[in-house]
């Protein structure tokens, strides 16, 4: 398990901040546990009254009338609590995520939002980096510098309507999600004018129904990166000079980092990514104390996915690989 001991190490800009987080976060955060505790004891008590309630209201015909009675108002009341405990906890849980990740950002220079002023999606799915979706979220956007490179990360879920057959095997469409995870914008180091995008490769039907990608298929000097990802541009010559050998390597361990799961681009004289991933960014594990160490290291360690892109590409650097 991850420390914050282990996290200043590695980052030098976190240096002090496990001293800081005993002194300043925890009192605070000890005060919302005591409130998520407080609706821990609500849901409880909730569910002691809702079930015996409802078994008593919806009992035999022998069950006298003020008897069913009361088992309705126990349902009622169960139901209430239950409601009451589980907005309780959610509420001292995104409290204690704001603290820290304010404080943690406010400590490596950042800014962050709950909810973006401004989304990227409609960008990314021009370019073919999303799929075409009828609604989307966007929240915990974090923006800021590292080593002179300006970058913005979003976590977003897309949805689309898909058609299912039911279990009487009608079709019916539903609202479905098609995309879960991180999207970003950094700058890059190299000056082009063109859009660059690679994805991984896909079967036939998912290159019809896909989004369409642009220009034509990219010439690289990779083969082992072309047997993994499909890649477009509208710049023979600007996309060899962006994906050199070199710049290749790096993502493909970078492809490795992400399980497969990455998709990227070059735009806009930035260098784009959408990823999709299984977990929530940045949350409060539900099994996990909230005033806990290992629960404000967690949502670090995800915070820092910034420096692992930066270094893995060495997007500070100024050299033509």
């Amino acid at each position: 398990m991850i420390t914050l001991e282990q996290l200043e190490r590695a980052h030098p800009a976190l240096q002090g901040f496990a001293e800081r987080f005993q002194a300043e976060v925890v009192p605070v955060l000890l005060k919302h546990q005591s409130r998520l505790k407080s609706g821990g004891e609500l849901v409880t008590l909730g569910v002691i009254l809702g079930i015996p309630g409802f078994l008593l209201f919806r009992g035999e015909s022998i069950v006298p009338l003020w008897a069913r009675a009361i088992g309705f108002l126990m349902f009622v009341a169960g139901v209430g609590f239950s409601i009451w405990g589980a907005r309780e906890m959610s509420a001292s849980r995104d409290a204690a995520k704001t603290i820290l990740v304010k404080r943690v950002c406010k400590l490596l220079g950042f800014t962050y939002h709950w909810y973006p002023k401004k989304t990227y999606t409609r960008w990314l799915h021009t370019i073919g980096l999303l799929p075409d979706h009828e609604t989307y979220h966007a929240e915990d956007e974090v923006s800021g510098t590292v080593d002179g490179i300006g970058f913005i990360f979003q976590e977003v879920e897309l949805k689309d309507y898909v058609t299912r057959l039911d279990h009487r095997g009608i079709p019916e469409r539903r609202l479905e999600t098609i995309f879960q995870g991180l999207i970003g914008m950094i700058d890059f180091h190299k000056r082009f004018s063109s859009t660059t995008v690679a994805v991984p490769n896909q079967g036939f039907w998912d290159k019809v129904a896909g989004p369409k990608l642009p220009g034509q298929r990219a010439r690289l000097e990779s083969p082992r990166f072309e047997e993994r990802y499909d890649v477009f541009t509208t710049d023979q010559v600007e996309a060899r000079y962006l994906l050199t050998p070199v710049f290749l390597e790096r993502l493909m361990k970078l492809d490795t980092f992400f399980r497969g799961n990455m998709e990227f681009a070059f735009d806009q004289g930035r260098f784009l990514f959408a990823a999709k991933h299984q977990y929530d960014w940045m949350e409060l594990r539900e099994d996990e104390n909230i005033a806990n160490e290992q629960s404000a290291a967690m949502i670090i360690l995800d915070m820092t996915l910034i420096y692992h892109l930066i270094d893995a590409l060495k997007l500070d650097a100024k050299t033509k690989a």
